[in-house]
């Protein structure tokens, strides 16, 4: 759907018999903007698009030749779709597809979002041509967008993205310590207020997010094959630690994905009865998930109030590309061809509709 702000807003200026600098001198900026407006050289900050529409007397959508209905609907498919080809690993397509999104509705807050997620292309892939656009963009997000989520992803966008000489900018816009997040917050008012269920169930949903925040930090980046394996052994000691009795059942999927990596450092090592005996339990751990996924999951103990639901979109191709896929870990190239393994891993096959 083309944008046809520019014929629009020359219309709309025409019929009240306005030149472009009375208009811009209503608004407060140069006639050179509103030129480009007109000319679909630029367009206004997304701010001023409620200031114009209710001077002109329409709707927003209206301003920019939207019918809302259609509108929603492309926006959606393009949010979706775009998540789709990035999951599958087809970025210059995402890029492409969220630059031509953009184009089209460059006033929606989740279509900047995700441009501003291509622009990034991970971070140390960006064009740095594009490093004065993201920071455009990021500094108008953090200041104007109502959504706190976007806002957070502007900001480590920046901290990212942002040469050494402005990055501290960006860095005092983050919030402070773990004490200063929206759910510690929660947890204080519930309190201060007698919320007592409220209170409970929020302490625990921000234990398991320290609790995931913690298995995050103790994986291995950029490891040798020694480090990894210390890592996933202490990521499988923390689970054994926080999740007993009927909690075990709910974390098998990561129990599993340790189990399989650590198995993976271990072959690569040459410790091969110790690398079965760690695959043997991923494999154990995967088809226990199975039996969870899309039902209610109820944690006991210090997690006793948090209700999930187990993961629908549980994908075991996933672990299946690690073991026998283009992703396949390094270390089970070495005993692919074992009648063991292939064994396991049909195992994991038979859940692949």
């Amino acid at each position: 759907m083309k944008i046809t702000l520019s014929q629009n807003l020359r219309k709309l200026r025409h019929d009240r018999d306005l030149t472009q600098e009375e208009l811009a001198g209503f608004l407060g900026i140069s006639y050179q903007a509103v030129s480009k407006w007109e000319r679909d050289e630029g367009y206004p900050d997304i701010t001023m698009l409620p200031i114009l529409a209710n001077y002109f007397g329409v709707t927003v959508d209206t301003l920019i030749g939207n019918d809302i209905a259609s509108r929603e609907e492309q926006i959606q498919f393009y949010t979706d779709e775009y998540y789709s080809l990035n999951r599958n690993g087809k970025m210059d397509d995402a890029v492409e597809l969220a630059t031509k999104a953009y184009h089209e509705y460059p006033y929606d807050w989740g279509i900047i979002d995700i441009y501003m997620r291509s622009l990034t292309r991970g971070y140390s892939e960006m064009p740095r041509e594009k490093m004065p656009e993201l920071r455009t963009l990021c500094k108008m997000v953090v200041d104007k967008c109502p959504d706190a989520e976007i806002q957070m992803f502007a900001i480590y966008s920046m901290l990212f993205a942002e040469d050494d000489d402005n990055v501290e900018e960006w860095f005092a816009r983050v919030p402070g310590t773990y004490d200063f997040t929206e759910g510690e917050r929660r947890e204080d008012r519930y309190l201060e207020r007698g919320q007592t269920d409220k209170f409970r169930h929020q302490r625990q949903e921000n234990r398991m997010q320290l609790f995931q925040y913690l298995h995050d930090k103790l994986g291995p980046v950029n490891a040798t094959p020694e480090e990894a394996c210390l890592a996933y052994q202490h990521r499988i000691a923390l689970l054994d630690a926080l999740f007993i009795g009927e909690n075990v059942l709910q974390v098998q999927h990561y129990y599993a994905f340790n189990y399989l990596h650590l198995s993976g450092s271990l072959f690569e090592l040459g410790r091969k009865d110790e690398g079965y005996v760690a695959l043997c339990k991923a494999v154990d751990s995967l088809e226990t998930w199975m039996t969870v996924v899309g039902e209610d999951q109820h944690y006991s103990g210090i997690f006793d109030t948090l209700v999930r639901s187990a993961r629908t979109n549980f994908n075991i191709s996933t672990y299946l590309r690690l073991l026998d896929g283009e992703h396949k870990h390094p270390g089970f190239s070495s005993v692919c061809e074992e009648e063991k393994y292939k064994t396991l891993v049909e195992r994991l096959q038979k859940y692949i509709a």
